[in-house]
């Protein structure tokens, strides 16, 4: 019954109900306890043990993204490195820049004959 979890086709075939979870054919049955998606949306469907989480999930009751995926806020999987790449992007863009400033405050400075203040130059340059 699918009470339990089991939904029993005949000739020894089993497979596993909708909201539930077997990790093999020892069929020891797990409830996908805060599942809150039923139908298409569910982590755990209909299927054979070991084989019915939803794409991109796994683990004991479809609760684990797979390898390289994290868990986004409407609870499918996603690549993870979208974020951390654009943060690396932004952290290299920072770390060049001060380069560039520092670079322009020391040839500014070997000139010495300069009588503008090098904070003015500076923040000339920034902006």
């Amino acid at each position: 019954s699918s009470s339990s979890g089991l939904l029993c086709l005949g000739d020894n075939e089993v497979k596993i109900a909708q909201g539930f979870y077997a990790a093999d054919s020892t069929l020891s049955v797990f409830r996908c306890f805060g599942d809150p998606l039923v139908g298409d949306g569910s982590r755990c469907l209909e299927g054979y043990p070991g084989s019915n989480c939803a794409a991109g999930l796994s683990g004991i009751s479809c609760s684990q993204c797979m390898l390289n995926t994290k868990r986004h806020t409407d609870g499918t999987c996603i690549p993870c490195g979208t974020k951390t790449l654009t943060t690396a992007m932004l952290i290299c863009g920072c770390i060049a820049l001060v380069t560039v400033l520092v670079l322009i405050y020391i040839a500014i400075d070997r000139h010495g004959s300069s009588q503008t203040s090098h904070s003015v130059m500076l923040c000339g340059l920034a902006f």
